[in-house]
């Protein structure tokens, strides 16, 4: 007699409650692979077995209704293995196989195969923050106290996904950051190819200055899983007060000061004693 011995096993990918293939997963979270192994032809299956590439055999399944290690025509085996999201595209293919063996000692045994993808998603993000004095930027360096001066935020995405709700703040009150240029597609995202400025203005103090900029980004995988990332850079001057002191006295011999009586026709000197009461050195 004719019989049909097949089964087939769908594979796809499960985090938390969202499953599916082509899925959108943060790296670093646990994930499942889940196998569904049925049997579409007319008699009982044996030796069921399925394995993946890469993960190897998977042994764990719930689904045998009668206990009889028989895939039945009426079963659904569900098979799982577990592990831990990766960064980047990633994708396995699961195979299941079972066999049939008639009275004659006739054995067929068939197979299946499906796969399933992923991509992991690494959202990270930088920023690098200088101080900008006209047309010089950097850091460290000496501003005239009472400039106008800014502070420029340059906001990259090091990830592999793109970055919403992205923001820039200061470590000094007062000092707000604001965007200035870089969302090309204005989709509010920053993309893995744009930079973001963000820029800040203010006046030079006295003295050496520093403050931090700290960016903050964040993304949400299919399952609706949310990470926010941030990144930090210090900018610093020095706000130059430049200053000069002068003490002239007359000096007659060992006798040096003002309004001192001094004999005609004796020679005389003049002394200028010049200080830099400032925190700068002077040119």
């Amino acid at each position: 007699s004719n019989y049909n011995a097949r089964d087939r096993a769908p594979e796809v990918l499960v985090d938390g409650a969202t499953s599916g293939d082509g899925l959108s997963i943060l790296t670093g979270e646990s994930i499942q692979w889940q196998y569904t192994v049925t049997n579409v032809g007319n008699v009982p299956l044996s030796n069921i077995q399925v394995n993946d590439v890469p993960l190897g055999a998977v042994t764990s399944y719930t689904g045998d209704a009668n206990s009889n290690g028989k895939l039945d025509t009426n079963e659904t085996w569900v098979f799982t293995a577990s592990g831990t999201a990766i960064r980047d595209l990633q994708s396995n293919l699961g195979t299941a196989g079972g066999e049939y063996i008639d009275n004659a000692g006739h054995n067929r045994r068939d197979t299946y195969s499906d796969g399933s993808n992923y991509d992991g998603a690494d959202p990270k993000i930088s920023v690098t923050k200088v101080t900008v004095d006209g047309s010089s930027e950097g850091d460290g360096r000496g501003i005239l106290n009472g400039e106008s001066i800014e502070w420029k935020y340059t906001v990259t995405n090091s990830g592999n996904v793109p970055l919403s709700n992205v923001t820039v703040a200061d470590s000094v009150g007062g000092v707000t950051p604001s965007l200035t240029s870089g969302d090309t597609n204005g989709d509010g995202k920053l993309d893995t190819s744009e930079t973001w400025i963000f820029t800040a203005s203010g006046t030079a103090g006295i003295g050496a200055y520093s403050n931090i900029g700290t960016a903050t980004g964040s993304y949400s995988d299919t399952a609706g899983h949310v990470r926010t990332v941030t990144a930090s850079d210090g900018s610093s001057y020095l706000g130059a007060n430049p200053l000069i002191n002068i003490d002239k006295v007359t000096v007659d011999d060992e006798t040096s000061c003002d309004n001192i009586d001094v004999l005609f026709n004796e020679p005389i000197l003049w002394r200028y004693t010049v200080t830099n009461p400032g925190n700068v050195p002077l040119a």
